[in-house]
């Protein structure tokens, strides 16, 4: 009898250590799923609080969602035509970048671009990164003052050293026009693309 009633301790310390180890178990998985959402939400509001700094503030102009036209002048950069899309302009990356993405066409082909506006703080400078599916990329400085921005850039084109220079022009009524000429001096400029956004609704 004696032996039964230690068997059945014996059982039941058992059980009650299995079942421990168990709550333990799918505590430590609770925590875990925790800090995973915890970090994830972290994320996604550094995400969604916005523009890093002030300076990164002030490429807050580009977001939002925008209509594109634009016209080509045959040149080195393109054979000519004309391109219309739509652009859909978000902060990313922390903040640090505003992303934008094209899905449109070119001379009647499809083309997608995304293009990532920043701020370099050691040179005091915006960035312009832009890459498409016709495998085509460029890298643009820049400056902002009032409501208009202008970039350069400078590129080998066919063996030949290419100044790149666009200013853009924000108007209140919510549109951007822009304009892009090429040099290989950079005293004669000629025109090569122009453009117009116009914020979506």
């Amino acid at each position: 009898m004696f032996e039964k009633l230690a068997r059945r301790r014996r059982l039941t310390r058992g059980r009650r250590r299995s079942y421990d180890r168990r709550m333990r178990f799918f505590a430590l998985v609770k925590m875990l799923v925790a800090a995973t959402a915890t970090t994830m939400a972290t994320l996604s509001n550094a995400r969604a609080e916005g523009p890093r700094t002030a300076d990164h503030a002030r490429l807050g102009v580009f977001i939002g969602k925008w209509n594109v036209v634009g016209d080509m002048t045959p040149s080195v950069l393109s054979p000519g035509g004309r391109f219309a899309g739509v652009h859909i302009g978000a902060w990313d990356f922390g903040g640090y970048f505003a992303v934008m993405r094209y899905s449109g066409t070119d001379n009647g082909r499809p083309v997608s671009q995304i293009d990532l506006f920043g701020w370099d703080a050691d040179s005091k400078r915006y960035t312009y990164d832009s890459f498409n599916s016709l495998g085509q990329r460029a890298s643009f400085t820049g400056s902002v003052a009032g409501e208009t921005w202008t970039w350069s850039a400078e590129r080998t084109a066919g063996g030949t050293r290419l100044l790149m220079r666009m200013v853009q022009n924000f108007t209140a009524d919510g549109t951007i026009t822009w304009k892009i000429e090429t040099s290989t001096d950079g005293t004669h400029w000629a025109t090569a693309v122009t453009g117009q956004a116009k914020r979506a609704p």
